[in-house]
């Protein structure tokens, strides 16, 4: 486990524009240090899902710079094997589809195929693979074919696949999009959970709600696709003009609320 006090991402004026549209990040300078509960929040268009997935080593900035454990992470890097194996077993990310991560016949061979890329023993795999869907309730589950599970179901099986890798980092996109309201219930717990272990968790949502229950500290992305705000969460919630003119509360929004 990484050490409280060191940083564990940084991003230096990193810009990322997606081929014939508009710049997705402008200029963003943040750094996160280990075992933070770290929210992105944003307007829907403003940039939350890339800059996740460049943390989570899918896309690099186009200009600037991100650094990882001590390290720069660049395309080139990533492309080699052993760095790219590493780097995936201590970062998890989960998408705001389930869909989108899914691809395996059963559940369990979608649990078991990152640890199988660790090249560890079968026996291993298999025990590892079973203690997780134990722990995450999700065993009759097990030989069931993930397309045809239910949203909630689907999510549990995303979480499990990356967990059992046991990362140093989880990086969570959106992660309550179309779960019910007890699986919501759940996915917090959980969270908190693993917060408590000391885990580092960097979770994207425009529901000031979650974010307020996932996180101590957020990082306010603008319509401008800059950071607009970086502190306290609970202090940038009580910020009623800034969160306006980000467009992530309409007039409604009222000008005293408690978060605790």
């Amino acid at each position: 486990m990484s050490n409280p006090t060191e940083t564990l991402f940084e991003l230096n004026h990193a810009e990322y524009s997606y081929p014939g549209r508009a710049p997705s990040l402008c200029g963003i300078d943040v750094a996160f240090r280990a075992g933070e509960r770290i929210c992105i929040l944003g307007a829907n268009g403003s940039g939350k899902s890339t800059l996740l997935k460049l943390f989570a080593g899918l896309l690099f900035p186009q200009k600037g710079r991100f650094t990882a454990f001590g390290a720069a992470v660049t395309e080139k890097r990533m492309n080699d094997d052993r760095f790219a194996l590493s780097y995936h077993r201590r970062v998890g990310f989960i998408f705001q589809d389930s869909d989108v991560q899914l691809f395996c016949s059963t559940v369990e061979e979608e649990i078991a195929f990152g640890l199988q890329q660790q090249a560890l023993p079968p026996q291993a795999v298999t025990e590892r693979t079973r203690d997780m869907m134990r722990m995450l309730g999700i065993e009759p589950l097990a030989q069931r074919t993930p397309f045809q599970l239910s949203g909630g179901e689907k999510k549990k099986v995303a979480l499990a696949s990356v967990l059992v890798m046991n990362p140093e980092v989880l990086i969570l996109d959106e992660p309550t999009n179309g779960l019910d309201p007890r699986t919501q219930v759940w996915l917090l717990r959980l969270l908190q959970s693993l917060s408590g272990a000391g885990r580092t968790l960097i979770t994207s949502t425009h529901h000031l709600e979650l974010a307020a229950r996932v996180a101590d500290r957020a990082v306010l992305l603008g319509e401008d696709h800059a950071v607009a705000a970086d502190g306290p969460v609970n202090d940038l919630m009580k910020n009623t003009e800034l969160l306006k003119a980000v467009n992530l509360v309409d007039d409604s929004y009222p000008d005293t609320i408690d978060f605790s």
